[in-house]
C-alpha cells in the first residue's frame, strides 16, 4: 500500500539540492557560540517537551456534566502508576479566551448515498431547531478535493447556507470494479483464491480511500497544534475501510511499521492540538460492524500489534476521549450530545517520564465521587 508518512511536496533529488549551491566560496561566518543555560532553564525546556495535558469530561449516571470538582477528586494513573498533577483547571467553554470550535464532517469518500442523505438530514434538523447554536460551528466535507472546512459561525442560517455551498450534492465514491482491466489487475496483484467480479469491492480503491482519509485527518490534527482552543470534530458516517477481508494479503512487517508510525503521530497530534474526535454512525454501517469493545480498547504498543484497524475512526475517537455513538433515527440529538462536551471540562497536566524509544502509556482517570465517570485520552505515546 502507499506509505502514509511520506511527503509528496519535497521530493527533490539530493543532486539538485547540491547543485544549487553557489560556485564561489561563501565568506567565513563566525563560529556558533554555546549559550549557557541554568539548570532551571534546562528543566523548563524538558518539561515543555514532556508535558501531557488531558481534557477530562466528567458525567453523572444520567450523562449530565459534573462541575465543582477539585484537584483532590482526581487520580491519574499512567501505566497503573499515579502521576502528580502539575496543573488543574476547571474549564467552562464560555469563559475561555479561545472558545471551542465544533466541526461537523460529511464523508463523501467513505459513506454511501443513503448514509450521506442521513447525515445531511440530521445536520439540517439540528440547524432548524434553533436560531443559534451554543458554539462556533463549521461544516466540513471530506472528498477527493481534501478536507474542506467552512467558516465558523453559531448562526444556523449561515451554517445552512454553508452546507448548501460545500455540499450542494453529495456523491459517494464508488469502489466497485467497472472494467475488465481492473479485474485482471486485481486478480494478478492479489491472492488468486479470491474470485473477483463486478460486484466485488476493489481492494486498491478501498486502500486508496483509507490512505486519503487518514492523511487528511493527520494533516488537520498536525495543523491545529499551534492553534489555540479546543476542537470537537464530529465525524458523521462509518469511517474509512478497515482493509480486511477478501482481496487483502496479511500485513507485511513494513506495513505494520507504517500503520504504527501513523498511529503514534496521529494520536499524539490529536491530544496536543486539543482535538476530540467523535464518531456517529448508523447502526447498519458496514465498516463499523464487528468492531466492538475488544477492538476499540486493544492496546497497540508496538508495530507488530498494528493494522489498519488500529487506525479505525471509532478507535481513534475512543482514544481521543470522544464519544462513539450508533444512532438510528435521532441524529440531531446525537450531535447535540457530542457538542455538549464543549460546555465544561477539566484540564489536567503532568510530566511523562524519560523515554529511550517510542512507548505506549495507558491512561486512566479516576474520580473520588460515587456515581460519576470520566472520559479522556486513553493513552499517549512517549517519544525520545
Amino acid at each position: 500500500m502507499p506509505r502514509l508518512g511520506l511527503s509528496i511536496c519535497c521530493g527533490l533529488p539530493i543532486s539538485l539540492l547540491v547543485s544549487s549551491l553557489p560556485a564561489q566560496q561563501a565568506p567565513a561566518q563566525p563560529a556558533p557560540q554555546l549559550v549557557p543555560r541554568t539548570a532551571a532553564e534546562r528543566q523548563h525546556t524538558w518539561d515543555a517537551n514532556h508535558r501531557v495535558t488531558l481534557l477530562v469530561q466528567v458525567t453523572d449516571s444520567s450523562g449530565k456534566p459534573v462541575q465543582g470538582l477539585s484537584e483532590h477528586d482526581f487520580t491519574v494513573l499512567d501505566n497503573q502508576q499515579p502521576r502528580s498533577l502539575l496543573s488543574f483547571t476547571a474549564v467552562r467553554g464560555a469563559t475561555v479566551p479561545a472558545p471551542p470550535h465544533v466541526i461537523l464532517v460529511l464523508d463523501e469518500i467513505n459513506d454511501s448515498s443513503a448514509g450521506l442523505a442521513w447525515a445531511r438530514k440530521g445536520i439540517q434538523e439540528l440547524l432548524r431547531s434553533e436560531a443559534q447554536l451554543p458554539w462556533l460551528t463549521s461544516i466540513a466535507v471530506l472528498s477527493q478535493a481534501g478536507l474542506q472546512i467552512g467558516g465558523a459561525s453559531n448562526k444556523t442560517d449561515a451554517l445552512s447556507h454553508q452546507l448548501s455551498l460545500l455540499a450542494p450534492t453529495l456523491d459517494p465514491e464508488n469502489c466497485r470494479y467497472d472494467n475488465s482491466d481492473d479485474l485482471r489487475s486485481a486478480a494478478t496483484a492479489l491472492r488468486g483464491s479470491v474470485d473477483f467480479d463486478r460486484s466485488t469491492m476493489s481492494p486498491d480503491c478501498l486502500n486508496s480511500h483509507f490512505v486519503q482519509s487518514i492523511g487528511q485527518l493527520r494533516n488537520f490534527a498536525a495543523g491545529q497544534v499551534q492553534v489555540p482552543g479546543r476542537d470537537l470534530m464530529i465525524w458523521l458516517g462509518p469511517g474509512w475501510p478497515l482493509l480486511t477481508g477478501p482481496g487483502f494479503r496479511p500485513d507485511s512487517d513494513e506495513n505494520k511499521q507504517n500503520f504504527f508510525d501513523n498511529l503514534v503521530q496521529l494520536s499524539n497530534s490529536l491530544r496536543e492540538s486539543q482535538v476530540t474526535l467523535d464518531a456517529i454512525s448508523r447502526r447498519d454501517a458496514a465498516p463499523w460492524l464487528g468492531l466492538r469493545e475488544a477492538v476499540l480498547d486493544k492496546s497497540v504498543a508496538q508495530a507488530a500489534d498494528a493494522s489498519a484497524t488500529s487506525l479505525a475512526l471509532q478507535r481513534l475517537a475512543r482514544q481521543s476521549g470522544g464519544q462513539v455513538i450508533e444512532e438510528k433515527a435521532h441524529l440531531a440529538g446525537a450531535i447535540a450530545r457530542c457538542m455538549a462536551d464543549a460546555n465544561a471540562w477539566y484540564a489536567l497536566s503532568f510530566n511523562s517520564p524519560p523515554a529511550t524509544e517510542v512507548q505506549l502509556h495507558s491512561i486512566s482517570v479516576q474520580i473520588d465521587r460515587p456515581g460519576v465517570s470520566a472520559r479522556a485520552d486513553t493513552g499517549y505515546y512517549d517519544e525520545p
